[in-house]
């Protein structure tokens, strides 16, 4: 028995590209709205 059939089809690149946005927006939205909440109350600049 064969795990993948001959004919299966690679992904289309814009499904890759979606899905790789979906990743990355929300990580980067979270990181800094934490970041700046952090260092609000400490009262130190965010360095990068």
């Amino acid at each position: 028995m064969s795990a993948a059939p001959k004919d299966r089809q690679p992904w289309p690149m814009k499904w890759i590209a979606l899905a790789i946005l979906l990743v990355i927006v929300p990580y980067t939205f979270l990181t800094l709205h934490y970041r700046k909440q952090r260092s609000v109350g400490r009262g130190q600049p965010v360095t990068c």
